[in-house]
This record gives C-alpha cells, structure tokens and sequence, in this order.
C-alpha cells in the first residue's frame, strides 16, 4: 500500500499574534507610572500634594497648567487660563503637538508595549535635567474679579496672582459648582453693565479684566472674555451681546491682534455692529486701555472709521505725494508683475535701494524711505545684488533703513502669521514693504478664488494702514501673459498702481510699463536692461557676476516684436564689442551666413528709424571694409 502525502493539509510555522493594545491598557499602563511621564514631558513641572503644576503646555514654569497624579481624578489636567483640558493621552498629543495616532505610538514606545512585552516601571530617559523646586506659595491674590448673571448674582471669579518673575496665573472659582473650574458656558464679564446700557451706546470688549474695570470706571460700557485673548469662543455665552455696537480694544501684541481677529467674525456672525479701535504708535508693548489716560481714552474712541467730506474739501484735497516722482504713490497698494525671469525683482530691489538711499531713481526724484523686502522665494542671489547696487553707486546699504526678511509669510490666514509679521515690522516702521511673491505669500489660497484673494489684500491693506506704507507685490502673469497677473481680478481692481514688465526675450533689456494708475496720471513707459558687474563676495573673497538696472538707451529700447535667433546673435555681437565691426567680424563672431548678416545690417542702417550707424568705413576717402556700430549711449 502506498501513502500519498500529498493530499495531507500543509504544515506552516506557528507564530504568535501581536497583542494589539487597547485604549484603556495604555491608560493604565501611564497611571501605573505617571509623575515620570509627567515628569518626562514638563522637567520643570513643581509638584505639591497630588498635582503637578506648568506655565502651559508648551513647559515653561508657571502654575496655570495643573495635573493630577493621584485619586480618582489622575491622569486629567486642566489649563485654567485657556480651559483646555483632557487626559493623560491627550496630554502628550497636545504638548508635542501630534495627531491622536501619532501620540499613542510615541507614548507605546516610551512605555516599552513592543511585540507584547511590557516593561514594569522601565528606566526612562528625561528630557531635561529636573532638580524639583519647592512649591511656589501664591498667598492672596492681588486683584478678584467677579463675573455676575443678569440679577447681580455672582457666577465666577477672577483671581489674579502676580508671581516673583513677573509672569502672572490665574484661578477660576465656579461660585454655582462650588469648586474651582471655569463655568459652563463661560460668562461676558459686566453683564449687569451691558444690560443697562439701554441707549445702545458702543460696548467695549477689553482683552482682560482690569482694562474693562478701567474703562467702567470712566462711564464706559466695557466687558471682556474669560481667559482674555487665549478665550475658547464655542465656551462662551453672547447671549447678551447680540446685535449690538461693539468696539474692539485689543492689547498692543501678537496674541491682541490674533484676538481681535477671532472676535471679530465671531461677533458679526451675531449681528453686531463692529469697529476695532487703532493702537496709537506710542502705545508700549502690551499696552491697553488701563494703560491710558482718560483724554487718551476719547480720543482712541471718537476716531473714526469713515469720515463725510464736503464738496470743498475734496476740491482743495493736495495732490498724491510720489515716493517716486510721476510712478509710485505714498501710501498705496502697487503691483509689479511679470513672466517669470523677466527681471520683477531684480527692478524691485532697485526701488528699495534707491529709495533708502534718497538717489534719484534713473532721474526721477525719490523720497527718501525705509524698506523692508520680505524675499518669501528666499534669499539666494539678493546679497550679490545689493553688493553690486552698492559696488556701483559707491554706498553702503547696511547703513540705511533696509531690512531683508527672507521668509515664507502666509498673507491669507489673518490669524496665522500676520500678528507675527507685524510684530516683526513694528521694529522697523517701514515706508515701504515689498512682498515677493504672492505666489510665495498665499500658502493654502487659491489664486483663482476672489474670497482668498480678497483676504490677502485685506491683509496687505492692514500693513499700508499700520504703517502708512507702500505695499508693492511682485506677481506672476499667466501663460498669456497680455491678460495681466495671473488669478482673480480681484487684485488688479483693488491696487491703485500696476506695473507689467516685458523682456525682449533671450537678451537683458525690458520695458517697465503703467498698465495701471487710479488717482493720478499714467507714467510713461521706461526701458531698462540689467548691467553685468563684477563684485567681491565679503565672506569668500571670490568674485562674482551680478546685475544692476540701468536705463536702456540701445537698439532695443522698446522694441516689442520677437527677434530671430540670427537677429538676436548678429545685435549681440555689436552690443558687446562697442566697436566698428565689419561683415567679415561680425560672420566670424556669429556664425550667421554672410548672406544673412550683408541682409540685416542694410535693412537697419538706413532711414530715419535706423538702430544702426555706420563705422568708419563709410568715411570720406576711405577704401577700407565698411563697418557697423551700434547705435547706443550710457555703456559703461
């Protein structure tokens, strides 16, 4: 009898499964060790009687941020200044900033949950060296706020404590709960205040308490969010503030900017009437309303938005002032746009620095400006430019008020990187500010979409408000580049100065053309070409090549039809020698056909649109070859 094995089932290697952790085992494994993953995440956490305290999630020494380590209760946190709050996983996800996913991967890790094996109190690494500190004694509060309900009732308070270091922590007392947390929803602070404003006068929102006490005090209506710019709006009840005048007071800072812009939507979205009030120039930093004077005060609020003006006012209105005379208008909003390649930045930066410098832009009168360029394509090539403009005029740049910020900046978000930004250039107060490119400024924006576009150039427009400056973008055509920059109208119509740029294609000459100017007369059409000049690099001590813009006054001077490559290769040779060339020079230069090169030179040497002019071969008595010269002036 034989046996056929091959109809026995296959034999394959037993390997065990993974265990797969559920939510509530990694849980338990974190409480089982939690003041070192605590610990571990904040080394400079202070820990006193079952609970660890923070300045924020972020880590630097405070107590706004508490966790508890023991009790019912561990392993849940809570930030008493902005009310975020979550568990023990949650506090990872939110200290280093990663998705939900991702922290539990980071945490297994630490924990050492790998191929089912669980460490029992593993030997971690800490970040930081950690010498604990004894407990900060806060003692009594140096201000109490008290938010009240529409009977004078009091729903929470406020208390504030101002620490050794300066910094200063809040505690929330729920006086309905019995216990310290902020309320739900969260209370408008002076309800009682909002309600017997029965004349519909502007009710002021403060950043914070003792701005709003400040303006109360002086018969304002006044009122503020809980937590002040870090409030969570979805956690506050505006129930009383619908559809009312709102003034917005923000505090002179980032986080003040990014508040109002918060607000703002939020409370038009309730059908409220808001205007935001603009922060004097003089205004220290994180200055607010308690910060000033009662007369300070009505002149801040009595300013107006929009001012009527009668007929005789308008007709006595000056004329625009020009930061270049005839070109570019002071205060507004200007464009630069091209192809790319055509030379946008290299005239930009030759604005700038003229402008810094107080010269004469190619004979044209500048006033003499700050600038700050912010290079959003980076800064390759920007420094050997500077170092030829200065190489050329015989100045140095590092002297005047130019700034470079080579950096992305998203001039869309209103809320992203523009209080940033305006911080930065409150350093400055800058008279000009060149952002190139948009492209480069519109991160997460469609060019297309008039609703992004018009979110840049508010934001731009908040720049030229701020600082009374000129915005110029520099700004990509499209594939047809005769219809102007590339994406929504919206921009075109919203600039009160246009410029378009044409390159006569494979040389260095262009035209700088007016195809827009909304209160003041167009200026005429100017043509440059960019002048090689030979530079030393102050750091490598080599020598490069870079450009300068200089008026072109050459054969090409607006030429606008494309030229043939042979036209282009024969014009070349003459503009690089500068010298009297025969046709038998100019055939060995170009490799153009004699035939070709006798052609050209007599359909351009004759007639009163002639771009050439005979050498000094067609002189009186001369037998010599007949030879050609360029017809230019201003080579260096």
């Amino acid at each position: 009898m034989m046996l056929d094995f091959n109809d026995a089932p296959l034999q394959t290697e037993h390997k065990p499964q993974k265990h797969q952790y559920t939510i509530e085992e990694i849980e338990d494994a974190i409480l089982k060790q939690f003041r070192n993953y605590v610990l571990y995440l904040f080394p400079h956490a202070r820990i006193n009687r079952g609970q660890a305290r923070i300045g924020s999630l972020n880590g630097e020494p405070g107590e706004s941020l508490s966790i508890s380590l023991d009790g019912p209760d561990a392993g849940q946190w809570i930030d008493h200044n902005t009310d975020d709050r979550g568990n023990a996983i949650q506090l990872w996800q939110q200290c280093d900033g990663l998705s939900f996913g991702d922290a539990v991967t980071e945490i297994k890790k630490w924990l050492g949950l790998k191929d089912g094996a669980l460490k029992t109190y593993p030997k971690q690494a800490v970040r930081k060296n950690h010498k604990s500190k004894p407990p900060e004694q806060l003692g009594s509060p140096d201000f109490e706020y008290h938010y009240k309900d529409a009977e004078d009732k009091i729903i929470a308070t406020v208390k504030r404590y101002n620490l050794a270091d300066g910094k200063k922590t809040f505690r929330v007392w729920d006086a309905v709960a019995g216990k310290a947390q902020q309320p739900t929803p969260k209370p408008l602070y002076n309800i009682p205040g909002i309600i017997d404003n029965i004349d519909n006068d502007h009710i002021i929102f403060a950043e914070g308490e003792k701005a709003a006490d400040h303006l109360n005090a002086l018969g304002y209506t006044a009122t503020t969010l809980m937590s002040g710019g870090n409030s969570k709006l979805d956690k506050t009840d505006f129930s009383h503030i619908i559809g009312k005048s709102c003034l917005l007071w923000r505090d002179n800072d980032p986080t003040g900017l990014k508040w109002q812009n918060t607000l703002l939507p939020h409370l038009e979205m309730l059908g409220c009437a808001v205007r935001t009030l603009k922060i004097p120039h003089d205004m220290p930093e994180k200055g607010d309303a308690a910060d000033c004077t009662h007369e300070q005060i009505k002149n801040i609020i009595q300013t107006k938005r929009f001012i009527l003006k009668k007929a005789g006012e308008i007709k006595n209105t000056p004329p625009p002032k020009f930061i270049i005379d005839g070109f570019i208008v002071e205060n507004s909003l200007a464009s630069i746009i091209g192809p790319s390649g055509s030379g946008k930045s290299f005239v930009a930066l030759d604005i700038a620095l003229n402008a810094v410098h107080g010269l004469k832009w190619h004979s044209k009168t500048v006033k003499p400006s700050s600038c700050v360029y912010i290079a959003a394509e980076g800064a390759a090539g920007i420094a050997s430019r500077i170092n030829a403009f200065d190489t050329k005029f015989k100045v140095d740049s590092d002297k005047r008020d130019f700034w470079l910020l080579p950096s992305t900046v998203n001039l869309v978000d209103p809320a992203t990187d523009v209080p940033d930004l305006i911080a930065t250039l409150d350093e400055a107060q800058p008279d000009i500010i060149i952002i190139d490119t948009l492209a480069r400024s519109f991160a997460g924006g469609e060019e297309n979409s008039a609703k992004d576009m018009s979110l840049f150039i508010s934001n731009c427009g908040k720049l030229q408000e701020r600082y009374s400056a000129t915005v110029i973008i520099i700004h990509h055509t499209g594939k047809d580049t005769d219809r102007g920059g590339r994406g929504s109208s919206a921009l075109k119509a919203a600039l009160d100065t246009e410029f378009t740029i044409k390159r006569i294609e494979g040389t260095e000459h262009l035209s700088f053309i007016n195809s827009k100017q909304k209160d003041t007369q167009e200026a005429f059409t100017m043509h440059f070409r960019l002048a090689s000049i030979e530079v030393t690099n102050p750091v490598t001590g080599e020598i490069e090549t870079s450009c300068t813009v200089t008026e072109d006054e050459t054969i090409f001077a607006g030429r606008r039809q494309k030229l043939s490559d042979n036209q282009r290769e024969i014009l070349s040779v003459l503009e690089k020698e500068k010298l009297p060339q025969t046709v038998q020079n100019i055939v060995e230069k170009s490799g153009i056909s004699e035939t070709t090169v006798k052609r050209f030179l007599k359909d351009h040497s004759k007639g009163p649109k002639a771009i050439l002019v005979l050498g000094s071969g067609h002189t009186e008595g001369h037998t010599g070859p007949e030879t050609y010269l360029m017809k230019t002036i201003g080579y260096e």
